[in-house]
């Protein structure tokens, strides 16, 4: 019923709780009828070693090894190209799955047919698994369109899709190392797919609350070129803002609202 997409490259402190609460909220919507499959992305830590343990556990799991590191949107395709299900769910090697995941967004599936790409919001995590915030995403697929003009409007690790979307669009843009999901997005809006996200939590998101400045720059550049490529205006102008945000939350001027009232 379902197949999952993860790609792992040196996650060796996160990615076996990241599995096993897949596991979890696979079986508590699927029963036995779905698929893990994890490629790891010539990961140079212990993530082999816990992956062939994992494999052995669990017959559902499947992982294809990289000879070389790829990136993201490569090793997503090459797990696509595997997958046999008719929903494909997407998930990052150092979020947690909430148990109730699946079964919530499939049977919202079920309920809205029209529906092609489902996410939901999030609980933010620190790198210590720490409960740090919480998102709030646009929920409707007017306004997620909306959103779409100047940010990311879906949790990438938080989506489920119809196979038909990556099989219609080619699949990830494999030139893209960052915001190769935000492309995607724009991509299926201008193709006719419709978009919606469940209101509650259901993934725990992790967030670098401390990122290096490149990293900051690097993000933005990504941001502000996909922004052209799409001819949104509103996303340039954003990803200046995003940037500028950014600065001033790692030097502690400024708190992110997704932040606020941690103690929760």
């Amino acid at each position: 019923m379902i197949s999952v997409l993860i790609s792992v490259f040196n996650e060796d402190k996160y990615i076996k709780s990241s599995i096993e609460s897949l596991v979890i909220a696979c079986n508590n919507a699927c029963g036995n009828n779905y698929e893990i499959i994890v490629v790891n992305d010539n990961s140079n830590d212990k993530c082999s070693k816990i992956l062939n343990n994992i494999c052995n556990k669990y017959s559902q799991i499947i992982v294809i090894n990289n000879e070389v590191n790829l990136g993201l949107p490569s090793s997503l395709n090459k797990a696509f190209d595997k997958a046999k299900n008719k929903i494909i769910a997407r998930m990052d090697a150092d979020d947690i799955c909430e148990p109730n995941r699946f079964v919530k967004q499939l049977n919202y599936l079920i309920d809205n047919p029209n529906i092609d790409i489902l996410g939901s919001n999030a609980s933010l995590i620190n790198m210590n698994s720490d409960k740090i915030g919480k998102t709030n995403m646009p929920l409707i697929h007017d306004n997620i369109i909306k959103r779409l003009e100047f940010n990311n409007p879906m949790i990438h690790p938080s989506i489920i899709m119809k196979s038909k979307v990556l099989k219609q669009l080619g699949g990830y843009d494999e030139k893209l190392m960052r915001a190769q999901d935000l492309d995607l997005w724009h991509r299926a809006s201008r193709n006719g797919f419709k978009f919606s996200n469940i209101n509650d939590s259901l993934i725990r998101y992790r967030v670098n609350q401390n990122p290096p400045i490149k990293t900051l720059i690097l993000s933005f550049s990504v941001e502000f070129k996909n922004a052209l490529i799409n001819r949104s205006l509103k996303g340039a102008i954003y990803s200046f803002l995003v940037l500028l945000k950014n600065l001033l939350t790692k030097y502690n001027i400024y708190t992110p609202k997704a932040l606020k009232n941690n103690k929760q």
